[in-house]
């Protein structure tokens, strides 16, 4: 249900990612010993929105497992001359990135130019958020009475963190005015996903007196809560920035880049559509104490373009 999306990147304004001397975009310089650097990347907030309603005809309903039949089934949003309904889902995804390396170079004309070993700390953490939305008014056709809404509301929310030893290398391929940088780095090591579940359902008669219980229809008391686990991963880079001097002061660079994440949980990953709907409307279970809590995983791939340019006091 939920698909992993590139992101856009804003690198360094000099499309490097180590620099002994670091302009930054507000004016002055920060220094750094020309062995080390610290990095931290914080890419664009992305979000996808759904929405949909009917007075009956189209149908809308929301698919799932009946864990009591083994059957197919669905929960019912607009039907006709039962329900009239509408839903609203938004996924939000935000990635963030830090870390730390120590430069060496070990080769000033290899590849004509200088290239250089990279080792440290590599820091990534990407939040999902789904949320699933549902209204509906029942029109007197069926055994609800009319005028009785109900609004259900499921929410999954993810956050992956990843930390690892990050090794690479990095080098400068120099011609004239032209100089080409590139960085080509993996980062071993683990991601800790967290799931946390909630959802409720209120009905409400005409007249008022609404009644609110806990769980929607793919969050239930069953799912509900705040769940963890850790395992292996690895996150490789590459990246490659093309720049131009002007002049002395001058420089108008390109780049591209390429993160690629392994082993995340994300919303469609938590999703148990194995329902058992006795539960639901704040009723006792009877059956299978179904959905669960999952931990599905997925990869995770990042690229960004960067132009723009560079110029020094």
């Amino acid at each position: 249900m939920i698909a992993g999306r590139g992101a856009s990147r804003n690198p360094h304004p000099r499309g490097h990612p180590i620099k002994k001397i670091c302009p930054n975009r507000t004016g002055g310089n920060n220094y750094w010993p020309s062995s080390y650097s610290p990095k931290t990347k914080l890419l664009n907030k992305n979000s996808t929105d759904f929405t949909a309603s009917s007075g009956g005809n189209p149908i809308l309903a929301q698919p799932f497992l009946n864990a009591s039949t083994g059957l197919q089934d669905s929960s019912l949003i607009a039907f006709p001359g039962l329900l009239s309904g509408s839903v609203t889902i938004r996924d939000t995804s935000r990635l963030l990135g830090a870390g730390a390396a120590y430069r060496m170079e070990f080769c000033k004309t290899c590849a004509f130019g200088s290239v250089s070993r990279l080792i440290g700390y590599r820091f990534l953490r990407l939040q999902d958020s789904l949320a699933i939305n549902t209204t509906s008014a029942a029109v007197g056709g069926g055994v609800i009475p009319a005028g009785v809404t109900i609004a259900a509301t499921d929410q999954l929310d993810t956050a992956n963190s990843f930390h690892g030893l990050d090794l690479g290398l990095t080098g400068e391929v120099a011609n004239g005015p032209w100089k080409l940088i590139w960085l080509a780095k993996v980062a071993v090591g683990g991601t800790f996903a967290n799931v946390d579940i909630s959802g409720a359902t209120t009905i409400a008669p005409p007249g008022g007196g609404a009644v609110t219980s806990a769980g929607g229809l793919y969050a239930l008391p069953t799912n509900i809560g705040n769940y963890g686990n850790s395992r292996f991963a690895v996150a490789p880079e590459l990246a490659a920035d093309v720049s131009y001097q002007v002049d002395n002061h001058l420089r108008i660079f390109a780049g591209y880049s390429l993160l690629y994440w392994t082993g995340l949980v994300r919303p469609g990953g938590a999703i148990d559509s194995t329902i058992n709907a006795t539960q639901q409307g704040g009723l006792p279970l009877v059956g299978p104490a179904r959905p669960q809590a999952q931990f599905n995983t997925t990869d995770y791939w990042a690229q960004g373009f960067n132009v723009g340019l560079a110029y020094n006091f």
